[in-house]
């Protein structure tokens, strides 16, 4: 609040001392003007009166009538403003002759001063003779009072016009500038407070209207981006929360490592006891120190790989234990951004029992291939996968007698037998039919089947049916 009564007062300061200065400047334009006008005035009046003095004091200077002249200007010096009145010959003396009592004690001295102003004209006769000249003094106390008098008014005109003009531009800055502002302060601070409202003014067509529209839009963005945001926020918070629960629970080994100076920031629990290495024993530690790879080589292979394609997914690879144990495991790694450092991030999963599994899965498959194509008896590996799509055609239609609808429909054996794929047969079936090759018999049943095996093949076929 303070801020904004502060902004007001030096508005307001900043336009009285505009308007004070311009006003100055007019009351001194005004002065001036008078004093002027007075003092024009003042030498018009006094070249008249100079003037007279000047032709009646021609014969009175050539006929040495002195005491004419000190009569002339006792008269013009009773006249109200008139300082003195002197009338000098060409030699500059005073031709005014105090030769009694009551004229000398009437006659004014000549003087001079700040308040004296001292006009004179010089005497002439017909010829243009000079003769003299004629001085008259004027006081300018008038002018003077004049002057203050009108300074007083001035200064109490301008005194109200500047009172009127500080109260009206605080009333137009309060209702509009002030209050608008403050509104929008205060519902600055809601937003601060993610409280998101608008500015509860009226409508208006000005700037502050145009500030308070796009403060309102920029409201309801910030609303909706908000949302957005605290929505994202918590999903990521989730997103960690889960990546936090996997990193540490999995069985699999995770670690993240520094790339620019390849120090691990942080493993799990499954790195423990994957590799025999606690948090302890390698967090802020150099990885190429625990020479947890079998051999540099196959350390340089996967890393170079993951910096040129900036990712790894189950790239299999061999790893040493602490206690020096080399097991098969699957990597995958991808280079992120944490804090403002690039970083991997890698998932170690020991294959070893899958291997094994893989091993055994092998040496079972060669076993049953051995027996297989050893048999004396006729062997046939068949896919009876779309034969069970022509079942489900069946039941869509609502049949359930399959065996009736095998004797209503025996197309439906034939068309089934051709869905059957044989996808090997063994030595002794190669012999049964005299097939030189395996690609003779491959493919569907109807390559081998006469119609005694369509016959025989009937009830086998029907009893299948049932049991799908």
């Amino acid at each position: 609040m303070k801020f904004y009564h502060k902004i007001r007062f030096k508005i307001t300061f900043g336009v009285v001392f505009i308007v004070l200065i311009l006003l100055v400047g007019l009351g001194y334009s005004i002065l001036i003007d008078q004093r002027r006008q007075i003092m024009d005035s003042l030498h018009n009046n006094g070249k008249q009166v100079m003037t007279i003095i000047a032709k009646n004091s021609v014969d009175a200077i050539r006929f040495y009538n002195y005491l004419y002249l000190e009569e002339l200007c006792i008269t013009v010096e009773q006249t109200h403003g008139i300082a003195f009145c002197e009338v000098y010959d060409t030699q500059e003396i005073s031709l005014i002759q105090k030769s009694t009592i009551e004229t000398t004690t009437l006659k004014k001295d000549r003087k001079t001063g700040n308040n004296i102003l001292i006009l004179e004209l010089p005497i002439l006769d017909s010829k243009t003779n000079h003769l003299g000249k004629v001085e008259l003094g004027f006081y300018l106390d008038d002018l003077q009072k004049e002057l203050k008098s009108t300074t007083i008014k001035l200064t109490i005109v301008f005194t109200i016009v500047i009172l009127l003009v500080a109260l009206s531009l605080n009333v137009f800055l309060s209702q509009l500038f002030i209050t608008p502002v403050l509104n929008v302060s205060r519902v600055a601070g809601l937003i601060a407070r993610k409280k998101f409202v608008n500015v509860d003014i009226t409508p208006r067509q000005d700037e502050i209207g145009e500030l308070v529209k796009n403060f309102d839009v920029m409201s309801d963005n910030l609303k909706k981006n908000f949302s957005k945001i605290e929505k994202q926020n918590q999903e990521l918070k989730q997103s960690e929360n889960k990546f936090s629960q996997v990193f540490k629970l999995s069985p699999n080994a995770f670690s993240i490592t520094r790339i620019s100076d390849g120090a691990i920031l942080e493993i799990n629990r499954g790195f423990t006891e994957m590799f025999g290495y606690s948090n302890q024993d390698v967090k802020g530690e150099r990885s190429i120190e625990f020479n947890i790879w079998p051999s540099e080589s196959e350390r340089k292979r996967v890393l170079e790989k993951l910096i040129t394609e900036r990712k790894l997914k189950n790239e299999e690879t061999q790893y040493k234990t602490k206690d020096s144990k080399i097991f098969n495991a699957y990597v995958s790694s991808v280079i992120i951004e944490i804090n403002n450092e690039q970083v991997i991030l890698a998932e170690v999963m020991d294959i070893t029992q899958r291997k094994k599994a893989e091993e055994q899965l092998n040496l079972s498959n060669k076993r049953y291939q051995t027996i297989f194509q050893n048999s004396p008896v006729p062997l046939w590996e068949e896919d009876f996968t779309e034969v069970y799509q022509c079942f489900d055609e069946l039941r869509a239609r609502n049949v359930h007698d399959f065996r009736e609808y095998i004797k209503s429909n025996p197309s439906f054996l034939e068309r089934c037998s051709q869905k059957v794929k044989i996808l090997d047969v063994n030595q002794a079936a190669l012999k049964l039919h005299g097939a030189k090759t395996k690609e003779d018999l491959l493919g569907n049943l109807t390559t081998i089947f006469t119609k005694t095996s369509y016959e025989t093949f009937k009830p086998i076929f029907t009893t299948f049916l049932l049991l799908v």
